[in-house]
């Protein structure tokens, strides 16, 4: 069983009311290199040059390449990515482990999978955001991995309850 403990990001993230990529980006940083996949990249792609994809009709990409289509789904050959990025978005998906499962393939074995979501308990009821099919735990992201039998390293897992923050993150790298 991990030890969550709850950590708050001074003076790290300066504005909390933009697109939950540009929330994160600090936190990310050191590992958007190679090719990256912006799994519903939103407004803004987390990086300039990342691959974005996305359900909208008008969604960012930074001087990227935007594609339309579902995160359960994804277009690409396998292990084409160095990171795959998920910021508040899994939880928008009606099956989570498809999503979970195409996430993982299009990783690269050394890759860095990123993920931001709403922390259960903290984040405002999936019945006030009706578009949300579930809230997590960090337990549930390592239940889906553990489930998908790959082999990964958690690097990072931290509760992040700033102001407007509700979530958590993680940083997976892809061993097997």
């Amino acid at each position: 069983m991990w030890d969550w403990t709850e950590v708050k990001m001074p003076n790290v993230v300066k504005d909390l009311s933009g697109p939950e990529s540009v929330k994160i980006r600090p936190r990310f940083e050191a590992f958007l290199h190679g090719q990256v996949l912006d799994v519903g990249a939103g407004e803004k792609a987390i990086t300039e040059g990342a691959v974005s994809i996305d359900l909208r009709d008008q969604f960012g990409s930074r001087q990227g390449l935007a594609i339309k289509a579902h995160g359960e789904y994804l277009p690409f050959r396998d292990e084409a990515f160095d990171t795959v990025v998920n910021s508040h978005n899994l939880e928008h998906m009606p099956n989570d482990f498809t999503a979970m499962s195409e996430m993982w393939r299009v990783l690269k074995r050394g890759g860095y999978l990123l993920l931001y979501l709403p922390m259960k308990g903290l984040f405002p009821s999936h019945t006030v955001y009706p578009a949300h099919y579930r809230d997590y735990e960090p337990e549930n992201v390592v239940g889906m991995l553990d489930h998908l039998v790959v082999e990964y390293e958690l690097l990072d897992c931290s509760i992040l309850n700033a102001v407007r923050e509700f979530s958590f993150c993680m940083v997976v790298r892809k061993i097997k």
